[in-house]
Formats: structure tokens, sequence, C-alpha cells
């Protein structure tokens, strides 16, 4: 599990999108801070490509998973 989990992680670091889909079941559910809900891969993947790129200044490194 960790090695999927580590895939995914770097894949969004680098904005790779196709590899975060692939690290990702089709029926993903991701639930928001704000109540925002996103169902399955494709629209998920698509609100992470949208919102890493448009996150001035921010970055992601991954060291380390427990």
């Amino acid at each position: 599990m960790n090695r999927v989990v580590e895939d995914y992680l770097v894949a969004v670091a680098a904005h790779d999108w196709d590899a975060v889909g692939t690290d990702l079941h089709e029926d993903v559910v991701r639930d928001g801070p704000f109540r925002d809900e996103y169902r399955g891969r494709d629209d998920y993947v698509a609100f992470l490509a949208e919102l890493m790129p448009a996150l001035r200044g921010y970055s992601m490194e991954v060291d380390r998973l427990r």
C-alpha cells in the first residue's frame, strides 16, 4: 500500500496527471473541506490538474511515508 501512496504523491508533485490516474480507484470520492465533492477518477484528476498549477508558490516534496 505504501508504494501506491508514494507513487500517487510523487505523481501529484510532478503534475503527472496520467500517473495520478493510474494510482486511483475508478470510483474514488474526494470530500473536500468546503463540502466540495468529486466522484470518480476522471473528475478528481481533472480537479487536481486544474488546482495544483494554480497554487502560486506551492510545492510538495515527498521525503518519506510512515
